[in-house]
């Protein structure tokens, strides 16, 4: 016998408001049962900034020219790392040592880097514990160790410590921010081969997989000796060229 049809079961497509920068859609419809789109959403383009003294009315954003060069005595103005310790330091990701200087070339521990990770995802509270005998809770960076030990940014050294103070090095700058790109969501594609470097040997087992995304996303480049880019995966890192990763990661990885 024929049975009758039963007719669209209409479920509605939310309508997305447009942003600055990002394009909306309007509302509409399709059937849940078929998916047949009943009423097409339609794209609406984007507002674009609109500013006014500097800022944009509609998100707050201030304009690029607008926003304020951060001088450091010892920055130079032409230094290649000017633009990324200015951006570092205007998004609240590091801060300067004190008597208007960066200390560009001064090296980075682990505990300054865990911060910047903390400071960047908005400084979210967590447990007071991190579990590592060598963090003691009254420490300025304790708060930044607990939160990334809870959410398996930071797994430490071995023996319940964490190293506070260790210098950072390449390979453990690409293993944080894969896990912390992985913390966010953000895509964690395009790994490369990292066999063309004279040195990938000397990368560590847990740090492979991270080096491998750093470096095919372009965070992280190859240190150039006679013509030659080596990886130098366990050498530490400067202020400035963590700087620079920074912002290469702002940009490239979250689209800031």
């Amino acid at each position: 016998k024929e049975v009758a049809a039963t007719g669209h079961t209409e479920v509605i497509d939310k309508a997305v408001p447009a942003t600055c920068t990002g394009a909306g859609k309007t509302e509409g419809k399709h059937c849940s049962i078929c998916n047949t789109v009943l009423v097409a959403q339609e794209e609406i383009p984007a507002l674009g900034h609109k500013y006014e003294n500097g800022i944009c009315v509609l998100c707050g954003e201030k304009k690029q020219s607008e926003q304020p060069t951060i001088e450091f005595v010892d920055v130079p103005q032409k230094a290649w790392y000017v633009e990324a310790v200015n951006y570092a330091v205007r998004n609240s990701l590091m801060k300067g040592v004190g008597n208007d200087q960066f200390d560009p070339e001064g090296t980075m521990t682990r505990a300054m880097l865990v911060t910047v990770l903390h400071r960047l995802a908005g400084k979210p509270e967590a447990g007071t514990a991190s579990g590592f005998t060598d963090v003691k809770s009254d420490q300025w960076y304790a708060d930044a160790v607990s939160w990334a030990a809870e959410n398996g940014i930071v797994c430490g050294v071995g023996e319940s410590r964490f190293d506070p103070e260790g210098k950072v090095t390449r390979e453990q700058i690409a293993v944080f921010l894969h896990r912390y790109a992985v913390y966010s969501g953000e895509s964690c594609d395009g790994e490369v081969s990292l066999a063309d470097y004279p040195d990938a040997a000397k990368v560590s087992d847990y740090a492979g997989q991270a080096l491998s995304w750093a470096v095919g996303a372009g965070l992280i480049t190859g240190s150039n000796e006679g013509g030659t880019l080596y990886l130098q995966p366990n050498g530490s890192a400067q202020r400035q060229q963590v700087a620079a990763i920074l912002q290469r990661y702002l940009v490239q990885i979250m689209g800031l």
